[in-house]
């Protein structure tokens, strides 16, 4: 979108790929200057080469291995040479059949002298990868994602270098590493995306022609594809007609519709098709509408109809999913789940998601559903990772593992979140063990790092989420489970130690070994033996425990009381400060945020109460209460620390029933005690006397204390009294007892009068048990 004032912004947009300029310019509200052929400074020969199909695309793409090297000899003048392959295993079979004809010839072609002899040698005993090391011999290797990254340094380096003549790559090396060569060539047009094969975009091809010459060092350059028959005249147009650059704003226009919205942006239809019109989408719809659905050869004003169809189909999905809301006057109101969508970046439908989530739900479902977000639609499942995948699964920690064999995305992800994403090691070979689960695919531990940079985002926007609802199981698993993420451990396991600064996952074992599993073993732990078992020197010990002495520690204490001046019973929690282990002297601690949840312990229960607390602010105690529920049930307690794991505390309590009074059948007289009434007295069978009744006064004040008076005389505690406090009498010893426990005989309808100071007078008929005085 282009809403900058133009006299204070100026554009500079370039680019040697794009056809369409002037749609660009046109957009941007600049003037365009374009550049033809004759401006390159190294000519480009473009050659396309068809082929008939033969089966399926995996066979078409197997037979072109057997194509590459005559092409190479025929093309490439002995210069540096690119493959381009569509899939990650694909340019390693293509390196090997490379490798495999060489062998059959009396020369490698690729390899001129024994000084490059003795340093691709070299460069063999450097590589960790088996294949690769077996390839550069030959001057050949391969490059992609699934490559460690010193294994891909080393090839880049190398093939800059000269030393290596041919490279197999991906099609990602083209829009990233700068890697320029003589001859450029595209072994099959089509790529493997989501389970299945699909063509090349028009910009993947000219981002990979244009690695065809060196100003450098050549004079021309060369770009071979080869294809099928069946496509040969689409490349053909592709490499001298290029056809224009669409849009894809379309395909989520909803997240940019709420996102604006939140900003303020937008706020209203008519704003909104403003917007619209102000994109590129919008250019590119009145010169191309069948690439976006929309009827062609009509008027611009029916184009305009159909943005604003577009936009309020997407702001309907907003605000039916509780995204926005729209005022009677058409205002529109981001929401909370608006605001988050936006600030977290985060696709529609994986917030949608969320709303699947039930009370019931622990981490495992909470796993579940973030393996089925969006954000990971783009990771695919090969069959070479299935083995390394099947075999994480059956590890027996693995906490959450699969019935069966790993089939689908979702069973991936959710296997990458648990293993890589948790407590990744590595050994001197750089083969991961997650928790002790053996993982030695690379490609699958650089997937996992990109699914954590998601994971992260999308928890952070899931505990927003749960925090505006009563689910109390979901989000307190939620807190737990993004701590656990970004810090690479579970809370019940191995690994905490590595928390620390300066204590990475191999000095945590080591520390493990040692019997120092967790933080407060850290804290305790004479500094010497800590650098004595890792091998480091003073002060790594000192500043270690000192870390780990700094982290807040806390304590709860929850009782049942009755609320001051009121009759109404309450649960107070109170937050303590816990001493650090083996210290006696208080430790500055570190400032931490702390999440306080209290909810029901049943089935489905609900949160009764949460509160984000700075454990910098709060002191050396801190209170709150919260009312009684109408039908109390085991109450669970819960401190988390937001950040560090193995430093909660929680505590369950389950509140008893405040004593209540029956009620009567006479109504209250003014000034007066209820009146009891004589008849229907109790049945036989329950064996009790319905015994006179004892009318006293009593001073009860916040500290419960109780002393007895006459009617109509001054009360020892009343002001201006000297006397001491009376002693109490049996009857009210009785009815302090009572008053702290369900009592076997009912007081009746206690009438009380506040006075000053907190101090209530009433008066009050006790019915003594049966048998008493």
């Amino acid at each position: 979108m282009q809403t900058i004032t133009q006299e204070r912004m100026r554009y500079v947009a370039l680019s040697a790929t794009i056809p369409n300029i002037e749609d660009i310019a046109s957009w941007l509200h600049a003037e365009s200057r374009s550049f033809g052929e004759d401006y390159r400074p190294v000519p480009l020969e473009k050659v396309v080469l068809s082929y008939p199909a033969r089966g399926n695309s995996y066979m078409f793409d197997k037979m072109l291995d057997y194509k590459i090297l005559p092409i190479i000899l025929q093309y490439s003048d002995s210069r540096p040479t690119l493959v381009f392959c569509a899939t990650r295993k694909g340019t390693i079979q293509t390196a090997q059949e490379i490798c495999r004809q060489l062998d059959g010839r009396q020369s490698s072609h690729f390899v001129k002298s024994a000084e490059q002899t003795r340093r691709l040698q070299e460069l063999s005993r450097r590589l960790n990868d088996h294949t690769l090391q077996f390839c550069v011999t030959h001057g050949v290797g391969f490059h992609s994602a699934g490559l460690e990254l010193n294994d891909r340094k080393l090839i880049e380096a190398s093939f800059l270098d000269g030393d290596l003549s041919v490279l197999c790559t991906t099609s990602t090396l083209a829009l990233g590493v700068n890697l320029p060569a003589r001859t450029v060539i595209i072994k099959s047009t089509q790529m493997y995306d989501r389970g299945g094969f699909r063509e090349y975009s028009e910009y993947n091809i000219s981002q990979m022609i244009g690695r065809a010459g060196r100003p450098q060092f050549d004079d021309r350059g060369t770009a071979v594809i080869l294809t099928q028959s069946t496509t040969k005249d689409l490349y053909t147009s592709v490499l001298f007609g290029q056809r224009p650059i669409e849009s894809h704003l379309k395909d989520s226009i909803i997240e940019h519709l709420n996102a604006e919205i939140v900003l303020g942006t937008i706020q209203n239809a008519q704003i909104a098709l403003t917007w619209l019109k102000s994109t590129f989408f919008y250019i590119r719809l009145l010169r191309n509408p069948s690439f976006y659905q929309a009827p062609t050869n009509l008027p611009a004003d029916k184009l305009d109809q159909f943005c604003q169809d577009l936009c309020q189909r997407q702001i309907k999905r907003l605000e039916s999913e509780g995204m926005i809301q729209i005022r009677p006057d058409g205002y529109f109101l981001a929401t909370q789940e608006g605001r988050s969508l936006a600030r977290y970046y985060l696709r529609f439908d994986t917030v949608v998601l969320f709303k699947q989530i039930t009370p019931e739900n622990g981490m495992d479902g909470l796993l579940g559903l973030l393996a089925q977000a969006r954000e990971f639609t783009d990771i695919r499942l090969r069959v070479s990772e299935k083995k390394h995948l099947n075999s994480a699964n059956k590890n027996e920690k693995m906490r959450y593992p699969f019935k069966g064999k790993i089939k689908t995305l979702e069973q991936k992800v959710s296997v990458l979140i648990q293993v890589c994403s948790f407590c990744m090691r590595f050994t001197q070979r750089h083969q991961a063990a997650v928790g002790g689960i053996p993982f030695e695919d690379w490609s699958l531990r650089q997937e996992s790092q990109q699914i954590l940079l998601q994971v992260t985002r999308i928890m952070l926007c899931l505990v927003e989420w749960l925090s505006e609802r009563t689910l109390y199981k979901p989000l307190k698993a939620a807190l737990l489970l993004k701590k656990c993420i970004q810090q690479k451990c579970w809370e019940n396991s191995s690994g905490h130690t590595a928390q620390l600064s300066g204590i990475g996952p191999s000095f945590s074992a080591t520390l493990e070994k040692a019997g120092i599993k967790t933080l407060d073993d850290v804290a305790q732990t004479d500094p010497r033996r800590i650098e004595l078992l890792l091998g480091r020197h003073p002060p790594f010990g000192n500043s270690i425990v000192e870390a780990a002495a700094a982290l807040p520690r806390f304590l709860l204490d929850i009782a049942q009381s009755r609320r001051a001046n009121s009759s109404g019973e309450v649960v107070q929690i109170t937050i303590r400060r816990k001493p650090s282990p083996g210290r006696e002297e208080p430790v500055a601690h570190l400032s931490q945020m702390l999440y306080l949840l209290v909810g029901e312990v049943k089935e489905g229960g609900r949160i009764l109460f949460k509160r984000r607390l700075n454990n910098s602010l709060m002191g050396p105690e801190y209170s709150t209460t919260l009312p009684l529920p109408e039908q109390p049930n085991e109450l669970e307690v819960v401190l988390l620390n937001e950040e560090y794991v193995g430093l909660d505390v929680s505590a369950k309590f389950r509140p008893s029933l405040p004593p209540r009074a029956p009620q009567s059948s006479s109504p209250l007289k003014s000034g007066g005690l209820p009146s009891i009434p004589s008849k229907n007295p109790p049945p036989a069978s329950s064996q009790q006397l319905l015994a006179p009744r004892k009318r006293i006064r009593v001073l009860d004040d916040d500290d419960d204390d109780f002393a007895s008076a006459k009617p109509n005389e001054k009360h020892p505690l009343a002001k201006g009294s000297s006397k001491k406090k009376a002693p109490v009498s049996p009857d009210l010893a009785i009815l302090r007892q009572q008053s702290r426990h369900i009592p076997a005989t009912p007081v009746l309808h206690p009438l009380t009068t506040a006075r000053p100071n907190g101090v209530c007078e009433r008066d009050i008929d006790i019915i003594p048990a049966p048998g008493g005085d």
